[in-house]
């Protein structure tokens, strides 16, 4: 975009940007009109007060518009022309006329745009140059008809332009018409025109430096702005620890910062593909919570993109070139723009933070697009913190659930061993049961023969039907369940209608008011005794899997506790047939069991003397080298005391020794100052008494001189008695001064003689010392080897300790072998009251009371 009227033939005036600053004082153009010489000196003062007053008044403003509106005002006033226009030449505005000032009678001309094709061809570089172009008249400018009519429509008749450079560049044109006639332009007003130019040229520079300077400060206080912002944001999500409130919190603080009308969470996880599982939106907007948004074309085009952390801005939903279906989805949520982060952590795409304009379309800026990554990557950040929170939160209510259930399966346990009959085992074990899982119904089935398929024990809530002694017949459980629950099959059953059962079954169920079941087998050394069946009548139950685990384990004990019982019920009855079957024998028997264990009664009882006298001596022993032990600690802990009080001493000591020598060292020069002191007193002492016989000899000579004298005036007379006067009170204070300095004297003196006593003193007690810290320090070297004695006759004394631990648990297992013997005689009477097979059982008795007789002989001996 160029400017017509500026393409003038080279025969019209032009100046070069040195020529401009000095024009020649009388020119003429080849048009014959002359440039009249004004170069007077009060012309060129005029000329300069107009320049510094215009660039004053240019200088004022600060923005570019009030720089150009002052410039073309000022220069129009100054050179009384009827308009002045500024044309910008730069890339948003080439061409335009950006400012102007036009007498009223004339046509604007701001806003238009000149149009000059052959203008950056020919006179880009000449004006790049600093060229300025004076027409006195474009009708004899040799301009071309087309630039002319252009001319005319602003009723240009007279034109003079300069170029507005800075740095080198060219900014633009100042140009001045004269639309009323022709106007011959004068050098001064050239020379002006062309330096105020260049003036408002350094002026859009001040004000582009000021602009520049203005945006860094705004651009500056909104990073700072924006880095509370998000400073503030991650304190708020990361004092929230869960999920849902680390979500809720995130979106509220989102769309309140961005001022934007939704923010929501897509989930891309596996509970919640697609889903979006938060939202903040205005009340006037349609709500997404829970909405599923799907695009058939997101995982395979965009979801490894989002992965690596892009950050998608539209700022018109309709030119993102989205496909018709995902616009179809955004519409439902009358969303115009949006703003799309990945919610990553440690590389894993958790989702995505989506910032919706509902209103209108919306141009993102940057610092808020870049704040709304960073948080979204805190979001990453503080999901994971709250997934390892509450992993830690879930491990730990898994531990304390766990100790629990172990506790509560030690006391069910212990309650089922108590009761040592199949009656009492099966009320208990259901009591218990229904009492921790607090269920309504804990049954046990029987499947043995005496039972099968009959409630057999149970406890159930006062309001439902009671079963005991029911028969629940399922003719497909024994070909379809009984092996499974004979490997051990625990079923859970949440709800009776979901569990594929057949329909007698659940009729059976039914009857019980069953809605939930849980049922595991009893088995014991592999065979299936019964099932013990928990049923949920009120409600359908999930059952946790450490209810589960429990109840098997029990399930379990109860099989073990039945076992238990059964044999002690055929002990019982053996005993019982035992008797009557061998009362006869007993007699026999006991005579015999006498006669075997005569011989071994004295050396068990020799046997077990020795050992016990083994044990006290060992025991004793053991005492004795404890109590040393516990001696040698207190020597230890003692002594270490002791040394650590000598230490105490030492430093003490040594502080005191410090103390007397720089004690020592300072006293002669106390000594030497009190000598001076005694000096300069007396002294002072002899200047006293000179005063005093000076000012008796003055009175002396004084009375002379007046008796003398011949007038013996009253003046001499009054002097004479003032004098005296003065000398009369004058005598009495220096003789109490004499006295009192006597006085000091002595007692310096005094003092002289009792430093001299207490350096003798300090001296041998300087020596007491020397002589208590050589003490202290073999006090220490014997303390520290009573201590190292003590240590080492410890470390003696706990190897001897271990010794005769040693040999006392050797003692012990003697001990407890001779009790083993004597468990063993007795088992053997219990054997020999069950055994039918007489004779060979007394010969094979009798040869093992022979071997064992040989062997405690033995042992004695060696004792």
């Amino acid at each position: 975009m160029t400017h017509n009227f500026f393409n003038t033939p080279e025969n019209n005036q032009e100046f070069s940007e040195s020529e401009s600053t000095h024009i020649l004082k009388a020119t003429v153009d080849e048009s014959g009109q002359a440039f009249i010489d004004e170069e007077q000196p009060n012309v060129d003062d005029e000329w300069a007060r107009y320049f510094t007053e215009t660039v004053r008044y240019i200088r004022q403003s600060l923005i570019k518009e009030d720089i150009l509106k002052t410039a073309t005002e000022e220069v129009r006033r100054v050179l009384d022309c009827d308009r002045v226009v500024v044309y910008s030449l730069n890339k948003q505005s080439q061409g335009l006329i950006s400012a102007e000032s036009v007498s009223p009678r004339f046509t604007k001309g701001l806003g238009r745009i000149i149009k000059d094709p052959c203008f950056e061809a020919r006179y880009m570089e000449k004006y790049q140059d600093g060229r300025v172009k004076a027409i006195a008249n474009i009708y004899e400018a040799n301009l071309a008809a087309c630039y002319i009519e252009q001319l005319e429509k602003l009723e240009v008749k007279a034109n003079l332009v300069a170029p507005i450079i800075n740095e080198g560049k060219l900014i633009g044109l100042l140009v001045a018409h004269q639309c009323s006639q022709p106007r011959y332009w004068l050098s001064h007003e050239i020379t002006w025109f062309s330096q105020i130019a260049m003036q408002v040229g350094f002026a859009l520079d001040s004000a582009n430096i000021l602009i520049e300077v203005a945006n860094l400060k705004k651009q500056a206080d909104g990073e700072a702005q924006w880095t509370q912002y998000f400073t503030d944001t991650v304190k708020l999500i990361r004092q929230s620890l869960n999920r849902e409130d680390i979500l809720e919190v995130a979106t509220e603080e989102v769309r309140r910062i961005l001022e934007c009308d939704r923010v929501v969470i897509y989930g891309l996880n596996q509970d919640s593909y697609g889903v979006i599982i938060a939202e903040s939106v205005a009340p006037r907007f349609t709500k997404g919570l829970g909405m599923i948004l799907q695009d058939p074309c997101f995982e395979e085009k965009y979801f490894d993109k989002y992965q690596n952390g892009r950050v998608r801005v539209i700022p018109n939903i309709y030119q993102a070139n989205l496909t018709p279906c995902h616009i179809t989805q955004l519409e439902r949520l009358e969303i115009k723009a949006n703003l799309v982060a990945p919610i990553i952590n440690e590389g894993k795409l958790l989702g995505l933070l989506v910032a919706n304009q509902c209103s209108q379309f919306r141009d993102w800026h940057s610092y808020e697009v870049r704040w709304f990554s960073q948080i979204a990557m805190q979001v990453g950040f503080a999901l994971e913190n709250a997934n390892v929170l509450a992993e830690a939160d879930s491990l730990k209510d898994k531990v304390d659930t766990e100790a629990q259930w172990t506790q509560y399966f030690t006391d069910t346990v212990k309650l089922i061993r108590q009761s040592l009959n199949r009656e009492d085992i099966l009320e208990v074990a259901t009591e218990e049961v229904r009492r921790i899982l607090e269920c309504d119904r804990v049954v046990i089935y029987g499947l043995n023969q005496d039972s099968y398929g009959v409630i057999i024990a149970e406890s159930v809530a006062p309001r439902f039907t009671k079963g005991l002694g029911m028969i629940l017949q399922d003719p497909c459980f024994e070909e379809k369940y009984f092996d499974k629950y004979q490997n051990g099959r625990v079923r859970v059953i949440p709800n009776i209608y979901q569990a594929n059962l057949t329909p007698c079954h659940i009729t059976q169920l039914e009857k019980l008011e069953i809605k939930a079941n849980l049922v595991a087998p009893i088995i014991n050394e592999g065979k299936l005794l019964g099932l013990l069946v928990a049923n949920q009548c009120s409600q359908f139950r999930d059952w946790h899997s450490y209810e589960v685990r429990w109840f098997s384990q029990i399930a379990m004990q109860v099989g073990f506790a039945l076992e238990n019982a059964k044999l002690i019920e055929s002990n019982a009855k053996a005993n019982e047939l035992n008797k009557s079957l061998f009362l006869p024998q007993q007699e026999d028997l006991r005579k015999v069991i006498i006669e075997l264990s005569q011989d071994s009664k004295m050396i068990f009882k020799v046997f077990w003397n020795k050992a016990l006298n083994i044990s006290n001596y060992v025991a004793a022993c053991g005492k004795e080298i404890h109590e040393i032990l516990d001696a040698a600690q207190l020597i230890k802990i003692t002594g270490e005391e002791v040394e650590k009080q000598i230490q105490r001493n030492y430093d003490l000591l040594e502080s005191e020794r410090e103390n007397i020598k720089l004690t020592l060292e300072n006293i002669p020069l106390l000594q030497e100052a009190a000598k001076d002191g005694e000096m300069r007193v007396k002294q002072l002492d002899e200047h006293c008494q000179n005063l005093c016989n000076y000012i008796s000899q003055l009175d002396v000579r004084i009375a002379k001189q007046v008796s003398n004298s011949e007038n013996n005036s009253e003046k001499a007379q009054i002097t004479k008695e003032e004098f005296s006067g003065a000398t009369a009170e004058t005598q009495p204070l220096l003789t109490s001064d004499i006295a009192k300095i006597n006085e000091i004297v002595e007692i310096i003196e005094v003092r002289n003689q009792e430093i001299s006593t207490w350096v003798q003193s300090l001296q041998n007690n300087k020596q007491k010392l020397d002589t208590i810290v050589t003490a202290n320090i073999q006090t220490s070297r014997l303390i520290s080897t009573i201590t190292k004695t003590a240590n080492s006759q410890k470390e003696a004394s706990a190897q001897l300790e271990k010794y005769i631990e040693s040999l006392n648990q050797i003692n012990q297992q003697i001990l407890d072998k001779s009790q083993f013997f004597t468990n063993l005689f007795a088992q053997l009477t219990a054997f020999a009251q069950n055994s039918t097979q007489k004779v060979m059982f007394w010969e094979r008795l009798k040869s093992f009371m022979i071997s064992f007789h040989k062997l405690i002989a033995s042992v004695i001996q060696k004792n």
